[in-house]
């Protein structure tokens, strides 16, 4: 199936802006500017790979998903031309001010759009957690196909929100793809179980086509190595020994061009 991408991301607004409601607002942030005197008025560091480091139990905030909570995260490159070309920032709920609780389900969806989009770079883009590396007093835990992440305490209280997390997503990413990315969505929603669970209906088939995607570079890697193993990569008991010849392959390629 060939998917229309302004479709999808017509079907996504709209799905928000229907599901907004007093207690559950939707609020939309356009980045027409420069967002470095942004971050430094918040006095919160956003600069790539200085900030890494892990939120301990003791520093918390707030955690976004995990596993005891419904989470997801879903990061959606393309090369197809958008008609809306604007970086834009949606958070479907309350802010983090507002909720009173120490853990919360929370999804986020990721659109970026380069025309420059080539198999290395689509990889490198869906490597979501190296934005920990770059946002101060945030971290990301490792959970397959899940979404499990930390805020501290003490960045809250310095005005740590999601509409800043939405910014510095972008910033990072653009900072880190420079002259890469033409233009990036973040949708983020917080709180409520069910409407998580119905966007990820909204989004299936954009997830099955990343599925998809992945699932041919698996095969055409097992391929290459002469794999017969049925399973998948992550569970393999081969997967250290394999990522070892991947990676001598990959310095060889390097060497012969």
């Amino acid at each position: 199936m060939i998917v229309n991408i302004n479709d999808h991301l017509a079907r996504i607004i709209v799905f928000f802006e229907d599901k907004k409601t007093s207690s559950q607002p939707l609020s939309v942030y356009e980045i027409n500017d420069s967002l470095t005197n942004y971050f430094k008025n918040c006095e919160i560091s956003v600069e790539i790979d200085k900030n890494k480091g892990i939120v301990l139990k003791e520093e918390l905030g707030i955690e976004l998903g995990g596993m005891s909570n419904t989470s997801f995260s879903l990061i959606y490159p393309t090369n197809k031309k958008l008609d809306d070309d604007r970086d834009l920032v949606f958070v479907l709920g309350n802010e983090i001010q507002q909720i009173n609780t120490k853990a919360i389900n929370f999804g986020i969806f990721i659109l970026i759009q380069s025309d420059q989009l080539d198999d290395s770079l689509f990889t490198q883009l869906r490597h979501f957690s190296s934005i920990s590396n770059d946002i101060e007093g945030f971290s990301i835990r490792s959970i397959p196909r899940r979404f499990w992440s930390r805020i501290s305490d003490e960045v809250i209280k310095k005005g740590f929100s999601f509409e800043f997390f939405g910014k510095a997503i972008i910033h990072s990413y653009k900072k880190r793809f420079e002259g890469f990315i033409n233009s990036m969505k973040v949708f983020m929603i917080n709180s409520d179980k069910q409407i998580i669970t119905e966007f990820l209906t909204c989004v299936s088939t954009m997830k099955a086509e990343m599925n998809q995607r992945w699932k041919k570079k698996i095969e055409d890697w097992k391929k290459r190595i002469d794999c017969d193993y049925q399973w998948a990569c992550e569970i393999c008991p081969y997967i250290s020994a394999c990522q070892n010849i991947q990676e001598i392959l990959e310095r060889r390629k390097k060497i012969e061009k």
